[in-house]
């Protein structure tokens, strides 16, 4: 837990004549550098390739996403690009998410096509959100597993064994030992 007053930063402390009289670090800026990703070859239309412009720029400068990661996040946009197009289309149409068909056997109402498709590809964009950390309950578990694996045993440990009790406190001899 941080005591005392917040810490000012380096600039505002150079336009006051710097009264700690500390060395002060102007050079770096707070601005962190966007990460450049290569395009995947396989994002053709303009649509794609400027969703993963978008989302490359976002990722790479909060330093999310790695260059492993350049075919999950074009796949990520490939999808979207879909979705975009088929809600497009939807629009357009005027397409209703059921349409009625007609048999012998009477009227039936059917899932309209490109609802469907658009429902599905959906699913598939929902689970790249989640492999890749782009909504909130994702990003959090992400982080909390990052953060978790940091903890390193102790120098002298040795695998597998466990520390020393040292610090616990003697056993009484009797239920009354505190008491007496």
């Amino acid at each position: 837990m941080a005591r005392g007053r917040k810490a000012l930063p380096d600039e505002i402390k150079a336009l006051k004549g710097n009264p700690g009289k500390r060395r002060l670090n102007l050079d770096q800026t707070n601005e962190s550098v966007a990460v450049k990703l290569a395009m995947p070859d396989f994002l053709t239309t303009k649509l794609e390739r400027e969703i993963f412009k978008r989302a490359s720029e976002l990722l790479g400068r909060v330093n999310f996403v790695r260059q492993t990661d350049v075919n999950c996040l074009g796949r990520y946009c490939w999808y979207l690009a879909q979705w975009y197009k088929f809600s497009k289309e939807i629009k357009a149409k005027k397409a209703a998410v059921y349409y009625e068909t007609a048999s012998k056997h009477g009227k039936m109402l059917r899932t309209h096509p490109i609802f469907a498709s658009l429902l599905q590809i959906e699913r598939v964009i929902l689970t790249h959100e989640d492999r890749l950390g782009l909504n909130p309950a994702s990003r959090q578990t992400i982080m909390r597993g990052i953060f978790s694996s940091v903890t390193d045993p102790s120098l002298f440990d040795k695998p597998g064994e466990t520390p020393a009790a040292t610090d616990a406190a003697p056993k009484p001899a009797s239920a009354l030992g505190f008491l007496q």
